[in-house]
């Protein structure tokens, strides 16, 4: 069985376990899908209004991409705790002969390189649900738009989330170059999805007088 498979309490359960996974990059992934399905629900919410019926079509796109990055994201749930336990298996590997020690070693790094992608996957497509999130607080029902302000704020947490898990594996990275690149990938990703988030928080906190 998937962890996406179980029911809440039960997956509830198993992060707060003993074992290192499912952990942060399982749980970032989460979060972005369900800032999707936020999205997905506000949109929901404004069509068949007859006030609402010149945003129509943003509101069926939204639905429509907001259902698809939301699916993808949970499958990301599972494929960072299998990218994970690749690692361990790899630290496993028998170690005698020098032979051994250098398939082994190659090992490693394949499976950091993977390891590293996996949440840098989950940043990238979390990261494109932002757009998602400006468009149902313009255009979508008022009394929604809070709910559009969690999406934003869960969104954000994925980004960050599968930042520290992309950095994290990075650091025994031997490959350079390939390191640099993704380094240069998240942080821009990551740059502009907070500037939105910060944006989108003022918005909402002026909307319902919470400003200090």
């Amino acid at each position: 069985m998937t962890l996406i498979d179980l029911k809440l309490q039960d997956f509830t359960h198993e992060v707060a376990s003993a074992s290192p996974a499912p952990g942060g990059g399982s749980i970032a992934a989460l979060c972005g899908s369900l800032g999707a399905a936020l999205c997905h629900m506000v949109a929901s919410l404004t069509l068949g209004g007859k006030k609402y019926k010149e945003v129509e079509t943003f509101m069926l796109d939204v639905k429509k991409k907001s259902g698809t990055l939301q699916d993808k994201l949970l499958e990301q749930v599972d494929a960072d705790t299998l990218a994970y336990n690749r690692v361990i298996k790899a630290f496993k590997l028998p170690k005698k002969t020098s032979v051994e020690i250098n398939l082994r070693k190659q090992a490693i790094q394949d499976a950091l390189k993977a390891a590293a992608q996996v949440p840098y996957h989950t940043l990238k497509t979390a990261a494109s649900a932002m757009v998602l999130v400006e468009t149902v607080i313009k255009k979508g029902n008022p009394n929604c738009i809070t709910d559009a302000g969690v999406a934003a704020e869960l969104i954000d947490a994925a980004v960050r989330g599968a930042a520290y898990n992309v950095f994290i594996n990075l650091m025994d990275i031997k490959d350079n170059a390939f390191s640099l690149e993704l380094r240069q990938k998240v942080f821009t990703i990551k740059h502009n999805i907070h500037r939105k988030t910060k944006q989108i928080r003022k918005t909402i906190e002026q909307s319902i007088n919470m400003e200090p």
